[in-house]
């Protein structure tokens, strides 16, 4: 994913009550990807939230990442 031009990156959050729910990083390499995930999880209400989002979990899609078999 280095030598990407373009990666999808967005702060978002999974569960609707504000007291459990968790925080995600969601990052992805297609724009139809980031699309998808974009509709599936709950946006923050502003972007000055999205911005101070410390996640739970970062969820990665590289569907043309290649490993060093090394």
């Amino acid at each position: 994913m280095d030598n990407k031009e373009e990666l999808y990156v967005f702060n978002d959050y999974a569960g609707s009550d504000k007291d459990t729910r968790l925080k995600l990083t969601v990052i992805n390499e297609l724009a139809w990807h980031n699309l998808f995930a974009h509709n599936m999880f709950i946006r923050p209400d502003s972007i000055e939230e999205a911005k101070t989002i410390k996640p739970n979990f970062t969820i990665v899609s590289a569907p043309h990442f290649k490993a060093d078999q090394k």
